[in-house]
């Protein structure tokens, strides 16, 4: 028996991408979802409809960017656990929910978003690095039992690449339309006249084309940018966690973020020693059923299958 998962960042809740979305979800036949950045529970409760699943959600978004979890499932849903650490999570939450799996029994699925803060540099790492400490805490009550923990970590694993340049040129690029086709609000900073705010706009592109004026200069950008995107995969892994896609492709990039200009690998669906073993297949999801990721979010979804 196969049993498949999905870990998906859908961007601010999909309120505008619900066709896109389910599209592209419901072409991977996934049995277990976890959402980030669900803040929408209209969405979820439509797209678990239109996929014959049960859901939880971790609560009701009232602004964009009060972020949420979610999962979806087509097996029984057996208990639910929101956790919520306001000290050391970041963004508040992260969910826990057991599920009822044909032949293995209750499985237990964590769902994550860590912060992102990549401006602040080593203070970000550290938030994320505090995050990944109490998600450990967290689950160390399930340590001999099956599990799973997936979602946004915003971290860079050691010894992965990080495109800055790639990233930073699509940033250059991006226009309203952009912002429309994704049911974004245009950001205020662009939509604001006047001298100030056209200095401003003018400043960052200058900036950024002067970092990118070169090839040496985008290979030192390249270089030094995943120092800035760190956090604490190297403390599940000495935990004994596995990382799905790294172990399927060792070498290849996997970039799940941004959808329209992948540059860097931020999304991971990881497996407890007791499911690493099961693991036969883990990839990126780049389209279905006519859709492309970059229809659908900014982010492109993992997707890992256990045979039981």
């Amino acid at each position: 028996m196969n049993v498949r998962i999905l870990s998906y960042n859908i961007l601010l809740g999909a309120t505008r991408r619900l066709e896109p979305l389910s599209n592209l979800i419901a072409s991977t036949q996934a049995d277990i979802i976890g959402l980030v950045e669900a803040t929408n529970p209209h969405i979820v409760e439509e797209l678990a409809k239109r996929l014959h699943m049960d859901f939880r959600i971790t609560g009701c978004g009232t602004r964009p960017r009060e972020w949420h979890i979610a999962v979806l499932s087509r097996y029984p849903i057996l208990h639910t656990h929101v956790h919520t650490h306001p000290e050391t999570l970041v963004r508040k939450h992260m969910l826990e929910v057991c599920i009822e799996v044909p032949t293995i029994g209750p499985l237990t699925v964590f769902v994550v978003h860590l912060t992102a803060d990549f401006t602040h540099g080593n203070r970000g790492n550290r938030l994320r690095r505090r995050e990944t400490e109490t998600i450990l805490s967290i689950m160390h009550a399930k340590q001999g039992t099956p599990h799973l923990l997936m979602g946004d970590f915003n971290t860079i694993a050691p010894g992965d690449k990080l495109l800055a340049s790639r990233l930073l040129a699509h940033l250059v690029q991006v226009n309203k339309q952009y912002y429309d086709r994704l049911g974004l609000s245009y950001p205020s900073y662009l939509r604001k006249r006047g001298i100030l705010a056209t200095l401003r706009r003018l400043s960052m592109r200058t900036i950024t084309a002067i970092m990118l004026s070169s090839s040496l200069s985008k290979k030192v950008l390249d270089l030094i940018s995943p120092s800035f995107a760190k956090g604490g995969i190297d403390l599940l892994k000495h935990a004994g966690y596995v990382d799905s896609f790294r172990c399927i492709h060792p070498r290849a990039l996997g970039f799940t973020c941004f959808a329209a200009a992948p540059s860097g690998r931020i999304d991971y669906i990881f497996a407890s020693p007791e499911m690493a073993p099961l693991l036969t297949n883990c990839d990126i999801v780049l389209s279905g059923n006519g859709t492309y990721a970059e229809q659908a979010s900014d982010h492109i979804p993992v997707m890992a299958d256990f045979t039981i």
